[in-house]
């Protein structure tokens, strides 16, 4: 008994002793860079909000670029994060940068724009539906006959937001396939939120 209590004394002292090891964390990266507008020119207040794919429970980043077009969300877990900037509704982008990354441009493309019908179930009338794709910008509202028009976003593979007070949320998808473009989305029905 006097023996085993003694090994594992020792155990323990050794354990105590033993030197502390690395912490296995991610790696991390400087995520930093600049913005420069379809002209070439430093894109001044752009919007960029930046995900990490490889863990979709990740919060996003998000913020301005400063008045010589830069960027820098600081330390990163090392990547390649997704960028999507926003500068008004004139100029676009998605671009993937790989973290560390101090140096890399991102070349804004002219914005294209969506453009569908949204009805509200029961409604005589379906103004004011509020539509929204990735960018807080690229928003706004249906007219009295659910017409919208939304600019300013970059070309891929997006998913377009309905809102309407009393009424359920709803959204879809759309690609917008080249800069510039404008792309026709399904037409929407927005349920009340009463309904079964």
């Amino acid at each position: 008994m006097l023996r085993a209590l003694s090994l594992c004394l020792m155990l323990v002292t050794l354990a105590s002793c033993a030197p502390d090891r690395p912490s296995t964390g991610p790696r991390l990266g400087r995520l930093a860079g600049s913005i420069l507008d379809a002209d070439g020119l430093p894109a001044h207040g752009a919007l960029i909000s930046a995900e990490y794919p490889a863990n979709p429970y990740a919060l996003g980043l998000l913020m301005e670029t400063d008045a010589n077009g830069h960027f820098d969300f600081g330390e990163v877990t090392a990547g390649d994060w997704v960028l999507t900037v926003n500068h008004g509704i004139a100029w676009a982008a998605a671009e993937t940068l790989f973290a560390p990354s101090t140096t890399s441009g991102v070349r804004l493309l002219n914005a294209g724009a969506i453009r569908g019908h949204a009805r509200l179930l029961g409604a005589n009338l379906n103004a004011n539906i509020i539509v929204s794709t990735p960018f807080p910008e690229a928003a706004g509202e249906s007219d009295i006959t659910g017409a919208f028009v939304i600019g300013g976003i970059a070309p891929g593979r997006w998913r377009a937001f309905f809102f309407h007070t009393a009424y359920r949320d709803t959204s879809t998808t759309f690609t917008m396939p080249g800069a510039g473009d404008t792309t026709t989305v399904p037409d929407m029905l927005l349920v009340p939120n009463t309904a079964p």
